[in-house]
């Protein structure tokens, strides 16, 4: 006995609203002297960026300020006894089981801690 099944499956591609991962490149250029001009390589990363105001995200405190927005909070945990920065922030919304850790330098934030702010942060 065979069995023909005819379904289509949805789609999942969200749009995210809050947040966006995007690509930006930076490069270099040095003026070697009035008549000629040498591009450096260019860098290329991921930035973070809020939607509404399509404003791109460079510190935590921006980040705080735009998660406070959904109602996320900063986790304050009691941290070491010696007063060291703690090795991540973490941010979590009371209504939810989520929770974002991230490093505490913002300098070490990497496209998987992008992905998971604007996963998490999407207001469902």
């Amino acid at each position: 006995m065979w069995f023909e099944l005819n379904f289509v499956a949805p789609v999942l591609n969200p749009t995210y609203e809050f947040m966006r991962v995007e690509r930006s490149e930076e490069c270099s250029m040095v003026l070697q002297n009035e008549h000629q001009l040498t591009f450096n390589a260019c860098k290329r990363r991921r930035v973070l960026v809020h939607v509404p105001t399509n404003e791109v995200i460079t510190s935590y405190e921006v980040l705080e300020a735009k998660l406070a927005e959904l109602g996320w909070e900063r986790y304050q945990d009691g941290g070491s006894d010696d007063g060291a920065r703690p090795e991540l922030l973490q941010f979590h919304k009371p209504s939810s089981v989520h929770l974002i850790p991230l490093p505490s330098d913002f300098s070490e934030l990497r496209s998987v801690h992008m992905y998971d702010i604007v996963v998490k942060s999407h207001p469902r």
